[in-house]
């Protein structure tokens, strides 16, 4: 899909049409140049559109649903070859079941997704203990105002694992749009964060830089678009001996807390390697069919190292099912992109829309033409 990536904008309905192939690396800077940004997309700029909705990927933009709730139409080749073009009105179930469907439904060919003015934002940064992080952001969104972007990252030291949270909020300023640039700091970056992998004090030193030294050397302002336009090619693993493995949770606001305490005892249970922890939030998804946000949730991005072996395999599989426990009984959800260690149980208690959703895949596509490993396990086709 990657060479299908043109795009147009109408300017005066604030709608782009661009192909599914498209990367956000591609649609940022043409944005830019209007003077526009993207509304929702996740907080890495190298994943295609098609890719995005079919996830329905969230990311910093707060007060928002998933990236569903932008798009407002798209053409999707069905398994027969006929391309059908699926709004809120037209081929309306459809719409609901690609868009964060997997590519079980056909192919996202293309995509009208609303867009926003590109803006000029200040950050505002705060480290507080975990218990009082909710209260605090409740009192600035009183004082403050609500801001256009947020997120939170946690303190992943072993020893003082999520003591401490550091709460990043972006509020419009007056003044002159930063111009887009390549992102600062990259090198220095890459070398805090891969060196905290298995190293205690590599994490104390990259929790001291990000909460002291980062903002001094980066700046405080910055335009919309210079922070969407970031990709994660800086941080991965790229050895042959270990491999990065993401989990993501999302829980009701009163249980956030509760489930951190709760998956700190379990990480340190299994001695897992914990290299990062973000807090987004996310609105309800009223649009996607098989939804991770059925009503406002804190979400949990967590970013493990973990050896290429089948015993490490087997011990990140068992905590993720014991992290997942903790969540469905918090009234939760996990995301469904990542590794398959949830059972089958798990999975439909998650989302117990499942079965209506595997029974109308194989409505429209009874040959299963459109597969995949999450497809597989899951559905006992």
């Amino acid at each position: 899909m990657l060479p299908l990536k043109s795009m147009t904008l109408n300017e005066q309905t604030d709608l782009l049409h661009v192909d599914a192939g498209a990367l956000w690396a591609d649609v940022i800077p043409y944005l830019d140049r209007y003077g526009r940004s993207i509304e929702v997309m996740q907080s890495d700029n190298n994943f295609t559109v098609g890719g995005s909705l079919s996830v329905n990927c969230h990311g910093w933009q707060y007060g928002r649903p998933p990236i569903a709730s932008t798009v407002e139409s798209f053409h999707l080749m069905t398994a027969d070859g006929t391309v059908l073009r699926s709004s809120r009105t037209e081929n309306k179930e459809l719409f609901s079941l690609a868009l964060g469907g997997y590519g079980l439904f056909g192919i996202i060919l293309d995509a009208d997704l609303h867009v926003v003015r590109n803006e000029r934002l200040k950050m505002e940064q705060a480290v507080v203990p975990l218990d009082d992080a909710m209260a605090l952001f409740d009192r600035k969104l009183h004082e403050r105002g609500t801001p256009r972007m947020f997120f939170a990252r946690l303190n992943i030291a072993p020893h003082r694992m999520f003591d401490d949270v550091l709460i990043t909020n972006f509020y419009t300023e007056k003044g002159d749009i930063p111009k887009l640039k390549s992102p600062k700091l990259v090198g220095l970056r890459k070398l805090l964060f891969r060196g905290s992998v298995g190293s205690e004090f590599g994490k104390e030193v990259r929790w001291q830089a990000e909460t002291k030294l980062a903002p001094v050397l980066a700046g405080t302002t910055f335009s919309r678009n210079q922070l969407l336009n970031e990709s994660s090619g800086w941080f991965l693993d790229h050895s042959d001996a270990t491999t990065d493995i993401l989990h993501e949770y999302f829980l009701p606001p009163d249980m956030a807390v509760p489930f951190l305490k709760q998956a700190r005892t379990i990480i340190r249970a299994h001695h897992e390697d914990l290299l990062n922890v973000t807090v987004r939030e996310v609105q309800t998804d009223n649009d996607t069919f098989l939804n991770y946000a059925d009503q406002p949730m804190i979400a949990f991005v967590m970013f493990f190292d973990q050896r290429r072996t089948v015993d490490a395999d087997q011990d990140m599989g068992q905590m993720t099912r014991e992290l997942i426990d903790v969540v469905l009984h918090s009234h939760g959800r996990y995301y469904l992109p990542y590794r398959l260690h949830a059972s089958g149980d798990e999975f439909r208690a998650a989302y117990p829309q499942a079965e209506d959703f595997f029974h109308l895949k194989r409505k429209y596509d009874p040959d299963n033409l459109f597969e995949n490993e999450f497809y597989l396990k899951y559905a006992r086709p």
